[in-house]
């Protein structure tokens, strides 16, 4: 089982061998048995003839009763063919005469025991047949053959007519001879198929090993050391075919892995930062000269070594390790301790190297020297250590200017605020004068609107009393319509009662008019069939008077629902001939008001004019007013406007003062 699951030529030859061996197998058998087939047809054909002529031989004597010229053939039969056994039975299965003498008048099945031969026998007797059957009787391949004799005219004279089959005649036949043929047959044919099969599966085994297996393998040994990093292998497979192809494709393919190699190797090495690569172990498998100068190393020390190991980082927190397993890019600073014993400051970012597929295969590594910049940091800070002296010096200047300029600030802000006090008291005078005068304006319109509408509600509600009386008078007419039209509703259910009293009547006549129609039909039954045409016709008047009924019923409901949709109609116009009359008093009320409403509406108007004349005079004593504390208001502002502007010089000398001592700040920053 190893050498199968690592040798793919030892899968072939198994398979090879497992396909042709079952093939061949089932062809074996199938041409055996097509033989055996054959040979089993040609012996029965055979035994038919043979019996075909054993009964033509004995058909003659037996015709004519020749007792004794049967015997003689059936005697020249047994010294002719020895392996050949000969019975006639008659409709009994008792043997009349026979190859063997002493089985004459002896039952067949005491002969010959075999179920099949007993079998055989008893369908011959029963039905006409002639068949055959290959057997073994003391393990000798014997054919028996069962034959029917049937009665025929020529027979009658001697047998009668009672039996259809007067007997069977069987023969047993050795046919070890052509069974040993056969079986001769089918050893040649089994020796031919087996010798076909060994060399058609040597030639297809050789053919496998010197055209696929052979160049397989030379394909997998070359790829094996291509896979152990010696990319000059070449794939020397010789031909066209597919593996042929194959190999070429295979070359060209890890020619162009080798350039792509070299071209990545020549870009890292144009690289002028410090940089290194890792596989997906940690593992460097490349570092860049300015790399080793930075960590004061030689190449031999870091091949084969970890990043970690070489950066003196620990394995487990290294920041390879932390890129490899989250495959994301990390930077920082740290301090790198140089093998002479100082400190190099190093800033690093490290990047994963994803392979197609997305995941992470390696990492790629970048150091920078930041040995500099900290120099560089450090002359910074003693620039600004002198500066800050010169900054406190200023600052105490600074300081003085701008405490100055806060108090004259503060005395400039108390006078306007004075002053801005006086100016919003005036203002506030005039704001309320405008607003008064507004006021009193706005009243005085609202008086005059006023009057127009008190006239126009009193105007209205004449018209409203006017629509009152009117509804009043069709409120009682409806009252007077809805009266009438009960008493219409009223009559229309006596003539329905009236109807329902002729339907009643109608329902009798259709009663005796069934009855005579029965009568008549039961006297023209008595006629014989000179009332048949009578009777057919009272039996029409009885359907008649019976569909009479029907319908003298359906009216009738009719009535009915008709006269109580009546009593309910008649009912609710009584009711609504009274809400009428409520709504008609209702009505008049409501007239008597809006007469009410008139009146007071005049009186109203009268007032609201008065008020309007008296809103006007007061409306030009305002703006006399209004116009005089409006002078006040503007020498209030040019006076406040004055202070503005010279407090808004000292402001900006404040500005100046702290934007001076900002200045100062960011020195001493």
């Amino acid at each position: 089982m190893k050498i199968l699951s690592h040798s793919l030529g030892a899968k072939i030859l198994v398979l090879v061998t497992i396909l042709t061996s079952a093939v061949f197998a089932v062809l074996l058998l199938v041409n055996s048995q097509w033989q055996r087939s054959d040979t089993i047809n040609q012996i029965d054909r055979m035994g038919e003839q043979v019996s075909d002529l054993l009964q033509m031989a004995i058909e003659g004597p037996m015709m004519v009763g020749d007792d004794v010229g049967t015997r003689e053939q059936f005697e020249k039969v047994a010294e002719l063919y020895a392996d050949m056994t000969v019975y006639l039975t008659d409709f009994r299965g008792n043997i009349t005469y026979s190859t063997q003498g002493d089985a004459v008048r002896k039952d067949l099945t005491a002969v010959q025991k075999q179920a099949e031969v007993r079998r055989m026998l008893e369908d011959g007797l029963r039905r006409e047949s002639n068949t055959g059957l290959l057997l073994e009787q003391a393990d000798v391949p014997t054919y028996l053959r069962v034959r029917s004799i049937k009665n025929e005219p020529d027979c009658y004279h001697c047998h009668g007519m009672s039996q259809p089959i007067l007997g069977a005649m069987l023969v047993l036949q050795d046919v070890t001879a052509e069974m040993n043929i056969l079986r001769d047959h089918q050893v040649k044919g089994a020796g031919l198929s087996l010798s076909g099969f060994a060399i058609m599966l040597i030639g297809l085994l050789l053919f496998m090993k010197y055209a696929v297996i052979k160049k397989i393998a030379a394909l997998s040994k070359a790829s094996q050391e291509i896979s152990e990093g010696d990319y000059s292998v070449e794939f020397e497979v010789a031909g066209s075919d597919e593996l042929g192809k194959l190999a070429q494709n295979l070359g060209t393919m890890v020619h162009k892995i080798e350039n792509q190699l070299e071209y990545n190797k020549g870009v890292l090495e144009g690289i002028a930062v410090p940089l290194y690569v890792t596989d997906g172990q940690e593992q460097i498998q490349y570092i860049n000269d300015q790399a080793l100068e930075l960590l004061g190393k030689d190449r031999s020390e870091v091949e084969g070594r970890t990043a970690g190991m070489v950066l003196n980082e620990d394995h487990a927190a290294s920041v390879a390790t932390q890129v490899l397993r989250e495959g994301v890019l990390v930077k920082g600073k740290r301090d790198y301790m140089h093998p002479d014993g100082f400190a190099v400051p190093v800033y690093y970012e490290v990047s994963p190297l994803k392979d197609a597929k997305g995941e992470t295969v390696g990492a790629i590594g970048v150091l920078i020297d930041l040995t500099q910049e900290e120099d560089t940091k450090k002359r910074i800070q003693a620039q600004q250590d002198n500066l800050m002296a010169v900054a406190k010096e200023v600052t105490g200047v600074a300081g003085n200017l701008s405490s100055l300029a806060r108090d004259l600030s503060q005395k400039m802000k108390a006078v306007t605020e004075r002053i801005s006090n006086t100016e919003a008291q005036t203002t506030q005078a005039a704001t309320a004068m405008n607003e008064m005068t507004t006021t009193v304006i706005e009243v005085a319109r609202n008086s005059s609107q006023t009057a127009e509408a008190a006239a126009q509600a009193s105007k209205s509600a004449d018209e409203g009393g006017t629509g009152v009386r009117t509804t009043v008078d069709e409120v009682k007419q409806v009252a007077q319509d809805s009266t009438v039209l009960a008493q219409s509703l009223n009559e229309l259910a006596g003539r329905a009662h009236d109807i329902g009293e002729v339907l009643g009547v109608i329902n009798d006549i259709a009663d005796q008019t069934n009855l005579l129609a029965l009568n008549a039909a039961i006297e023209a039954a008595r006629a014989g069939d000179a009332g048949r045409g009578f009777a057919v016709v009272a039996d029409e008047v009885r359907k008649l008077a019976e569909r009479t009924m029907q319908a003298t019923k359906q009216v009738e409901e009719v009535i009915v629902t008709i006269q109580g949709s009546t009593r309910d109609a008649v009912q609710k116009m009584e009711h609504t001939r009274s809400v009428v009359n409520d709504t008609a008093e209702k009505a008049s009320l409501a007239g008597q008001a809006l007469q009410s409403i008139v009146v007071q509406s005049e009186s109203i108007a009268d007032m609201v004019r008065a008020i309007a004349t008296a809103a006007e005079q007061q409306s030009v004593t305002s703006d006399e007013i209004n116009e005089s504390i409006g002078k006040i208001s503007q020498l209030s502002v040019a006076n406040t406007e004055d202070i503005h502007q010279a407090d808004e010089s000292i402001q900006q000398i404040a500005q100046m003062s702290e934007r001076l001592n900002e200045l100062v700040k960011q020195f001493q920053q």
